[in-house]
């Protein structure tokens, strides 16, 4: 069945065509590669991006082009597509984990947010989608191949298909598996395997945390802790680990500035500052490993960005006020200034 794609964004961001325009323009450099769909009668023609070496399209346009729809949820913050095959796939800008059906996998690039519209990596989006990717480095083309799932002949077993098709069958129940329908009640299987459905992120056991922030005596309680690797998740789960730990110094070197709050708290939830911490965002964050070591680590003292209150990633903002302050650092897509 054919589905016709839909994305809905609040007024608010539609005013900021006009200065996001030309930030979409200067991510893509000199790089101008090319996206197919199933042929080269089919060219996704919306802006590309590159990022950390990864292309990242339109997830509107990519979506539509493979029928299916996509909506932007207001109050959660982030862009849900419906596939023609049933799966529910959900993204949030600046954030590297995605959920097929309510389960999480991380991206190794984040989605942005520009020019109105949901950045996803290429790749990443497109398998989760039911097709396949293939570069083609001399001619600067990325394929997108549609497939088709494999139809179920009666009585036949999801253990028969893996061991017709050469696919490991857990990967295979994984894909396939679904909250409100078993696969022999869909009657076809889904045989394109995500390259991240590896790397599936558990959820951290909160016994754990509690347990490594009571091991040590820091000047922060557990809370304000929590709420630092929270924000940092948000601003820096997709950064390198010394992303990350800048990221939770700027709040640090904050919280000792006498221009800004006293706390943790106060310096994340003050007006204008944060915006995850006021659109739902920063309750939902689930910091990974590294962000609770890069957090721990800044908490005890280890500073890679002295006296920088500020951070920008100048692909999404790049404003006169970031020109009127001195840079301290420049680590991965983020500039850190004082």
């Amino acid at each position: 069945m054919l589905l016709t794609a839909a994305f809905v964004w609040p007024a608010s961001v539609l005013a900021q065509a006009e200065q996001e325009e030309q930030a979409a323009a200067e991510t893509i450099g000199d790089v101008e590669p090319k996206v197919y769909i199933d042929s080269e009668d089919h060219i996704l023609n919306d802006q590309l991006l590159i990022e950390d070496g990864r292309l990242l399209v339109s997830i509107r346009h990519l979506a539509e082009a493979l029928d299916g729809i996509v909506v932007w949820v207001q109050d959660q913050g982030e862009v849900r597509v419906f596939s023609v095959y049933g799966d529910v796939i959900t993204f949030q800008p600046e954030n590297p984990l995605m959920k097929l059906n309510d389960v999480e996998y991380r991206m190794d690039v984040a989605p942005i947010s520009v020019n109105q519209r949901i950045y996803v990596p290429l790749r990443h989006a497109a398998q989760f989608l039911h097709a396949e990717v293939e570069w083609d480095e001399e001619d600067r083309a990325a394929y997108v191949l549609r497939k088709s799932p494999y139809i179920l002949e009666e009585g036949e077993t999801l253990a028969e298909v893996s061991a017709k098709l050469n696919i490991e069958e857990d990967l295979l129940l994984e894909r396939n598996r679904h909250p409100e329908q078993d696969v022999d009640e869909i009657g076809h299987v889904k045989i394109v395997i995500p390259d991240i459905m590896r790397n599936k992120i558990e959820e951290p056991e909160e016994e754990a945390a509690a347990e490594t922030l009571a091991a040590e005596e820091l000047p922060y309680s557990e809370s304000e802790l929590e709420l630092l690797a929270k924000i940092t998740m948000v601003e820096a789960g997709y950064e390198p680990y010394e992303g990350q730990l800048a990221v939770a110094n700027v709040i640090l070197n904050r919280v000792r500035d006498p221009r800004f709050p006293d706390t943790i708290r106060d310096v994340i939830y003050a007006p204008n500052q944060f915006p995850p911490a006021h659109n739902g965002l920063l309750d939902k964050a689930e910091p990974n490993e590294s962000v609770w070591k890069a957090v721990m680590a800044a908490a005890r003292g280890e500073n890679n960005v002295e006296g920088a209150v500020y951070f920008h990633n100048p692909k999404v903002s790049s404003d006169g006020l970031w020109n009127r302050l001195t840079e301290v650092a420049r680590i991965g897509n983020h500039r850190f200034l004082k």
